[in-house]
């Protein structure tokens, strides 16, 4: 069961089920009755974000769409998540090979997003990469 409560001081406190499990025989986290991807899962998730990621923001750039927001429309997705999206196409090179090599055991794209506004050297070091 999932609730959202707005504190006193303006923050959010959001309270979710968390369950461990399986899906397909791979360990899973269950919220709110639906399971997360498994290790496995999760990178294919990253390399697929890193994809599209790479290929909207050449679409920006070269003028085929003119924002984010439009692409948004143009493909359903949320416009925020489009923006994370589209920031993993700043990741440095190291990095995506890295990923792509599974020489990183982090998956998360919401790290991958907040890594992609540092500058590349600082991106590496943040993930052990030399």
């Amino acid at each position: 069961m999932r609730t959202i409560t707005r504190l006193p001081d303006g923050c959010l406190r959001i309270r979710v089920t968390i369950e461990r499990g399986r899906v397909g025989g791979v360990p899973a986290i269950h919220v709110d009755g639906t399971s997360t991807p498994g290790t496995e899962d999760a990178h294919r998730h990253l390399v697929s974000e890193l994809a599209l990621g790479r290929s909207w923001a050449k679409r920006i750039a070269t003028g085929g769409v003119a924002s984010c927001t439009d692409l948004a429309k143009e493909t359903g997705r949320d416009v925020s998540q489009m923006f994370r999206s589209v920031a993993l196409a700043f990741l440095a090179p190291k990095v995506v090979e890295a990923v792509l090599a599974k020489r990183i055991a982090e998956t998360s794209q919401t790290r991958f997003f907040d890594l992609a506004a540092l500058p590349w050297p600082e991106q590496c070091k943040a993930l052990g990469i030399d």
